[in-house]
């Protein structure tokens, strides 16, 4: 295999974190690993592969050989293990979240709803304090016409006998 087939264009700049923070930086070179480990796993499968073919083996390569074949069996069934157990891994994290996410909306609704409760019982409360303030205020002002009417009347009622007694009194006098 060519070698620079197997370059990486990220590699180019790899050491240059161009408008990624630090985090972001070393997320890429250790994803940039893992692909370099993965992709040098597999020349070794292939090269193994390759340098033991049956129709040119003797009996005792062909031992060797089927030795590399088995090593190579169980090096691509660790790896399918391995990509197994990330990806159930990897479901289960995910269903983690998702119960996590439901139960954090969950409370978040039930803290809604107790504080939309206290508030519409808080409106409650000042709208009855309220009625009573304006209950005992039309009282007041209902007994204050009341007694105004009344000074009213009795005001009229002792300027009418003056003038009366006035209009009476010029009368008895001449």
């Amino acid at each position: 295999m060519v070698n620079w087939m197997r370059t990486n264009p990220r590699q180019l700049f790899d050491n240059v974190p161009i408008g990624l923070s630090n985090k972001e930086h070393q997320q890429r070179q250790s994803k940039d690993n893992l692909f370099d480990d993965f992709i040098d796993k597999l020349d070794i499968i292939m090269q193994t592969k390759t340098e033991t073919s049956p129709s040119k083996q003797s009996p005792e390569q062909k031992v060797d050989g089927e030795s590399m074949d088995e090593s190579t069996r169980m090096f691509i069934e660790r790896i399918e293990r391995d990509s197994r157990e990330r990806e159930e891994r990897y479901h289960k994290d995910s269903q983690e979240r998702e119960n996590r996410y439901r139960q954090e909306l969950l409370e978040q609704d039930r803290r809604f709803r107790q504080e939309s409760k206290e508030r519409e019982e808080r409106i409650i409360s000042a709208i009855t304090e309220l009625k009573t303030d304006l209950k005992s205020d039309f009282n007041q002002v209902k007994d204050e016409s009341r007694t105004t009417r009344n000074t009213v009347i009795a005001l009229t009622v002792s300027i009418v006998l003056s003038v009366a007694a006035m209009v009476l009194a010029v009368i008895f006098a001449k």
